[in-house]
């Protein structure tokens, strides 16, 4: 028997909640899923800066002015989280 794979079936299997992020201000910052073309356009000669964009899309800004001034470990596990939860490895 010849198995069928389905488009929508992998868009049914993959939706995933945003990212929730609480700030210091108490608000909760809502990361969307990127979709799959900002993930094609993921490089490794992509600055740190141009990941984040393609990961955090609209929510980018918000994310580096909460970020900015903290220790860069603290990004940096806010991206390993990001990637884990989205299904990005991480």
């Amino acid at each position: 028997m010849t198995t069928k794979y389905s488009i929508a079936r992998y868009r049914a299997e993959a939706r995933r909640e945003p990212f929730a992020v609480e700030l210091d201000s108490g608000d909760t910052l809502a990361i969307l899923p990127p979709k799959s073309a900002s993930v094609l356009e993921l490089d490794p000669s992509l600055s740190t800066a141009e990941v984040l964009k393609r990961l955090a899309g609209d929510s980018y800004q918000a994310l580096v002015d909460a970020v900015g001034d903290e220790d860069a470990s603290v990004l940096v596990a806010v991206m390993k989280d990001m990637q884990k939860h989205f299904g990005l490895g991480g």
